[in-house]
């Protein structure tokens, strides 16, 4: 009877990874003469808004938007709330969040070279553009507004 042998090294790259890959092969075309760690933190911090910062700016205006019927305006008037307090103390939750949850898995592509360049094509860049588009307007746009709406539609 024999083993099974280990197959993580020839693993295809999960979803995020793949974007990763993806972003990290654009880096190394867009601007060959970067150190490659500049290159690897371009794109890992791209993939850490991609995937927990648009999300969490997403969520948290769902909950601030939808807040605005029932709550009182207490927060406003009473204790000094800073929005722009509120955006960065979100923004550092989710770039602390994102590298503790995404470090340990996009950590084994810094080094191996032969990795991302088989995400190194022009599909390859069109889809990095279209994941960057529909996470933002979802995110950004489609679920504030849906929050308004249903919040606020009589």
């Amino acid at each position: 009877m024999t083993l099974p042998s280990n197959t993580t090294d020839t693993e295809r790259p999960d979803f995020i990874a793949r974007y990763f890959l993806r972003r990290l092969a654009m880096a190394h075309r867009e601007s060959p003469s970067r150190k490659p760690s500049i290159q690897y933190t371009n794109a890992f911090v791209e993939t850490i808004l991609i995937f927990v910062g648009m999300p969490m700016i997403g969520l948290t205006s769902t909950v601030l938007l939808s807040s605005l019927r029932w709550a009182p305006q207490i927060l406003p008037k009473g204790h000094g709330f800073s929005r722009l307090g509120a955006a960065i103390i979100v923004w550092t939750l989710s770039v602390i969040i994102g590298h503790l949850w995404l470090e340990p898995r996009l950590k084994k592509y810094r080094e191996d070279r032969s990795t991302y360049s088989e995400f190194a094509s022009t599909r390859d860049a069109r889809i990095v553009s279209w994941q960057r588009f529909i996470v933002f307007n979802v995110c950004a746009i489609v679920l504030p507004l849906l929050t308004l709406f249903v919040t606020f539609h009589k």
